[in-house]
C-alpha cells in the first residue's frame, strides 16, 4: 500500500498537456422537471429559485428550500432528485447516492433519473455504469444540449473521443451560442492528433465568444507548438491582458516565456492517448476528484494493458479508495505482465495480502504475506504484518467492505486501518490512519482511531496526548462523549484516576447511557471497580 501511494504521489508532480477536467452541470428545468399533459412543473418558482441558489453556490439555502418542498409534497420525486443533484454539486457523493436511491424508488421514470445517475456514477468512479445512464439520458432528452454534453464527458473519460464529438456537435446545433462545445471538440481533435480540425474548433469557440479564455490558451499553444509564434503571441496577449481569473495562468506565462526565448520547438504537439489519460488522472486527483481520477487511469490501463507503471498507478488509486475487486484484478494483471521481477512481485503480494485480510480470508492473507517476505518485502510490511498476525480462528471483521463504495481516500484509509485495528495489527493500523490524516489532516475518526491504536498497543501516553490535543482543536465535535470515555479510560490505565473520572463524568453528562455501558461491558472493568467511579456513581 505504502509503495503504491508513493509511486502515485510522485507522478502527480507532472501535468498533462490538455488535462482540463470537465465538471458536472446542474440540470436545467427541461431535464429535472415534468413537462407532460398530466404534470407541469416547468414554471414552478421554487425549483427556479433552488437552481439559481445552486448557480450562486448557496448550496445550503438550496437544500433548505428543497427540504421544505419535500416536507410539503412528500409524494413528489422532483425535489428529491434536485436535492441529489445539489449534493453532487457540493461534492457530497455518498449522501447524494442515498438521496438518489430514495428518489429512484419513488419514481423510476422521472426525467432527471438517468441524468443524475450519469453524473453520480462518474463522480463515484464507475465509468461503465455512468455510460449506461448517459446513453439512456441522451435517448430520453435528444433535444437537450446539456444531456448530450454530460454524455460526452463520460465518453471523454473512457477515451471515446470520436463518439464524444458526435454528441458535442449535436449539442452545438441545439445551443449555438455556447462556446464550450466547440472548445471541447477542439480538445478531442487534439487528442486524436487532428490539429487542423482542432484549430477550426478553437477558432469557432472564439467566434462565439472572443474572450473564451480556455480557447485563447489552446489556440495560442497550438500555434506556438507549430512554430507560428506571431499568431500564438496575438492570442496569448489577449489572454494575459484579460485580467480575469484563469486556471492556466501559470501555464500561459510559461508558454509566453518559451515564445520569447525562441524555444517553441520543445513544446509537445502530439498527444499519446494513454499518457493523456494518466495526466488527466493526476489532474483530477490533485483536484480531489477521485472518482474521475480512477476512471481515467482505468482508461489508460485499457489502452496500455502491458505497462507496469500505469498498472501500479491504477493499483494505487484503487487501493486508496478500497476498491477490493479492482485492486485484486489489476494486481493479477500486473503479475502476468512483469514476469520475473521479485521486487514488484513482493509489493503485489503484500497488497494482495491486504485485500484478502480486508475480506476476512486470514489463511490466504498469511500465505501472501509469507510469499512477499521470501521475495523482497519492501519496507518490511510483510514482516510487520506477520509479526502482528491474528490467530486463524479470529472472528472476521463485522462489515463486508465489498458492499461499501468509498469515494474519499481518508474514509477508505481509515476503514482499512480499522480492519487492521480489529485484528490487533497495530502498526499496520497506525500506518493507514497516518495516511488518512495526510489526505485530510482533521479527519476525526482517524485521529480517534490513532489514539485507540496507541492505547491498545500499550502506548497510553501517546494516546492521551492525541486525545487532549483533539479536545483543544475540536472541543465540540459530534463524538465528544466517546472521545472523553476513551481519554478517561487511558488515564485510568495510566494510574491517574482523578483525571480519568473527570473525563468519564463529562462523557456521562453528554451521553447518560455511557454509565450503563461501563457497568456492563467487561472492557471497562477497571473503571467500574474503581473507588472514584463508585463514589461518583453509586449503585
Amino acid at each position: 500500500m505504502k509503495y503504491f501511494s508513493i509511486v502515485f504521489g510522485a507522478l502527480l508532480i507532472s501535468c498533462a498537456l490538455f488535462a482540463t477536467p470537465s465538471h458536472a452541470t446542474f440540470p436545467n428545468a427541461d431535464i429535472s422537471q415534468w413537462n407532460t399533459k398530466e404534470v407541469q412543473e416547468l414554471d414552478d418558482p421554487d425549483y427556479a429559485s433552488a437552481r439559481e441558489l445552486v448557480h450562486q453556490k448557496k448550496y445550503q439555502e438550496a437544500l433548505d428550500l428543497l427540504n421544505t418542498k419535500i416536507e410539503h409534497y412528500p409524494r413528489e420525486a422532483t425535489p428529491v432528485y434536485l436535492k441529489a443533484s445539489t449534493l453532487i454539486e457540493m461534492g457530497k457523493y455518498k449522501e447524494a447516492s442515498v438521496v438518489l436511491t430514495q428518489a429512484y424508488k419513488m419514481e423510476q421514470y422521472h426525467p432527471a433519473a438517468h441524468y443524475t445517475f450519469c453524473q453520480l456514477h462518474r463522480e463515484m468512479g464507475k465509468g461503465e455504469s455512468s455510460l449506461r445512464s448517459c446513453v439512456i439520458t441522451a435517448q430520453q432528452h435528444p433535444d437537450s444540449a446539456q444531456a448530450l454534453y454530460e454524455y460526452s464527458v463520460t465518453l471523454n473519460a473512457l477515451g471515446q473521443m470520436e463518439k464524444a464529438n458526435t454528441q458535442l456537435l449535436k449539442a452545438e446545433q441545439l445551443d449555438p451560442g455556447n462556446p464550450e462545445y466547440s472548445y471541447q471538440i477542439g480538445l478531442n481533435y487534439s487528442y486524436l492528433n487532428d490539429n487542423a480540425q482542432a484549430e477550426q474548433a478553437f477558432l469557432n469557440a472564439l467566434r462565439i465568444d472572443s474572450k473564451h479564455l480556455n480557447s485563447l490558451y489552446q489556440i495560442a499553444y497550438l500555434y506556438a507548438a507549430q512554430g507560428k509564434s506571431e499568431q500564438a503571441m496575438s492570442y496569448l496577449k489577449q489572454l494575459l491582458d484579460s485580467n480575469e481569473v484563469f486556471p492556466k495562468q501559470e501555464s500561459a506565462e510559461r508558454l509566453l516565456d518559451y515564445i520569447k526565448k525562441g524555444e517553441t520547438s520543445k513544446l509537445p504537439l502530439k498527444i499519446v492517448p494513454h499518457n493523456y489519460h494518466v495526466g488527466r488522472s493526476k489532474s483530477f486527483y490533485q483536484s480531489k476528484k477521485y472518482g474521475p481520477a480512477l476512471i481515467e487511469i482505468e482508461t489508460a490501463a485499457r489502452l496500455r494493458p502491458n505497462d507496469p507503471s500505469i498498472l501500479e498507478i491504477k493499483i494505487g488509486v484503487s487501493s486508496f479508495l478500497l476498491r477490493l475487486k479492482e485492486t485484486e484484478d489489476t494486481i493479477n494483471q500486473l503479475l502476468e505482465v512483469i514476469g520475473n521481477n521479485p521486487q514488484i512481485s513482493a509489493r503485489s503480494f503484500q497488497e494482495m495480502g491486504d485485500v484478502q485480510l480486508m475480506r476476512g480470508n486470514l489463511e490466504m492473507a498469511k500465505k501472501l504475506y509469507e510469499k512477499a517476505k521470501t521475495l523482497d518485502d519492501p519496507n518490511g510490511i510483510s514482516r510487520i504484518s506477520l509479526d502482528e498476525f491474528p490467530d486463524m480462528d479470529a472472528k472476521p471483521f463485522p462489515e463486508k467492505l465489498e458492499n461499501e463504495l468509498f469515494i474519499d481516500p481518508a474514509e477508505a484509509l481509515n476503514k482499512k486501518g480499522e480492519v487492521f485495528l480489529f485484528y490487533g495489527m497495530y502498526e499496520r493500523a497506525l500506518a493507514n490512519f497516518s495516511l488518512a490524516l495526510k489526505v485530510q489532516p482533521n479527519h476525526l475518526f482517524s485521529i480517534l482511531n490513532t489514539a485507540t491504536a496507541y492505547k491498545k498497543s500499550g502506548q497510553r501516553n501517546r494516546a492521551i496526548s492525541i486525545l487532549e490535543g483533539l479536545l483543544v482543536s475540536q472541543p465540540k465535535h459530534a463524538y465528544l462523549s466517546a472521545h472523553l470515555l476513551l481519554l478517561g479510560q487511558c488515564y485510568f490505565e495510566a494510574g491517574n484516576s482523578a483525571k480519568g473520572i473527570t473525563h468519564i463524568e463529562n462523557a456521562i453528562a453528554i451521553s447518560p447511557q455511557i454509565r450503563q455501558l461501563i457497568q456492563e461491558d467487561p472492557a471497562y472493568e477497571q473503571i467500574k471497580e474503581s473507588a472514584a467511579f463508585k463514589d461518583k456513581f453509586p449503585e
